[in-house]
């Protein structure tokens, strides 16, 4: 009995420890008034648009009081708790009512992602959250663009050197205004994160899907010809295509268009990405919902 004491008062002088290093550190939008801002966490946090919340987000999509993030020091450690709000409270994309915080994972209120940090390492974690703020999209989980020019630099030189065949796709969200007006901007978010999840696994090792900005991205496909390009591009409209998006105000119809160009010896990186636009606005104008490339003596 005296061991199975002293193992509860050691596992709550843990949670006790890890619970009072607790932190909330805003990584999306990237544009928003709290990007980047640490917020130390106390008792209790109240979330929402209202002006006596202690953490406001002045966004239609969020409620006047949203959710609540409070010491659970019955059980130790953190919990969230939706206070009816309209668009919900989400953990790692799963609506929750009330739930566990758990070190590492993403809260969505709104059209605001949350990183929540806890634990002896919680600096150490932070500082990792914020460099990968720098490489990587927070809603998306892809590199940004920043990574992707980083990599198209590198694959470049390479392509160069070796002579080896080297595409660039771009694909762009048909009518994204139109989504996010009929359905709402956490739709939109709802949409871009699906279509991520539905290319990233399927795309090699050596290929880089990027959240380019916006409703576009890029596929960097290295020592690959234009025809294995496009056809890999058009296997992957064909799917997004046949894929609804379900959100809290129905199912998104969802198609892209997507623009292809192989690289040439005298090609700068913003000259390959150039000409995979071109052919990506040729889609758009040609009825959307198709894959273009470049061809040889365009």
């Amino acid at each position: 009995m005296d061991t199975e004491v002293s193992t509860r008062t050691r596992s709550l002088i843990v949670e006790e420890r890890e619970a009072a290093g607790a932190c909330l550190l805003v990584i999306y939008p990237p544009e928003g008034l709290h990007f980047g801002r640490r917020l130390e966490l106390g008792d209790a946090l109240l979330v929402g648009r209202g002006q006596d919340c202690g953490l406001v987000l002045p966004a239609d999509c969020v409620s006047r009081r949203h959710c609540r993030i409070e010491r659970d020091r019955a059980r130790g450690g953190w919990s969230v708790i939706d206070l009816g709000s309209k668009n919900g409270t989400y953990i790692d994309d799963a609506s929750v009512r009330q739930a566990p915080l758990r070190s590492g994972c993403q809260l969505r209120v709104g059209d605001t992602i949350l990183k929540f940090l806890a634990g002896d390492e919680v600096e150490l974690e932070f500082i990792e959250a914020v460099y990968r703020m720098a490489i990587e999209d927070p809603l998306t989980g892809l590199p940004n663009r920043r990574a992707f020019d980083q990599t198209l630099s590198r694959d470049l030189a390479r392509a160069r050197r070796s002579r080896a065949p080297l595409c660039v796709a771009l694909f762009d969200l048909d009518h994204f205004k139109k989504i996010n007006d009929d359905y709402g901007h956490v739709a939109g978010d709802t949409v871009l994160r699906a279509l991520a999840r539905t290319v990233q696994p399927r795309v090699r090792s050596g290929d880089v899907f990027a959240r380019f900005g916006g409703e576009e991205f890029a596929l960097l496909l290295p020592e690959t010809s234009l025809r294995n390009a496009v056809a890999s591009c058009d296997r992957l409209r064909r799917l997004i295509a046949m894929k609804g998006v379900s959100t809290r105000k129905g199912v998104v119809p969802v198609t892209v268009s997507v623009g292809v160009a192989e690289y040439e010896p005298s090609m700068a990186p913003d000259e390959l990405l150039a000409a995979a636009d071109e052919r990506l606005y040729a889609a758009k104008d040609a009825g959307r919902n198709r894959v273009l490339p470049r061809l040889a003596d365009a």
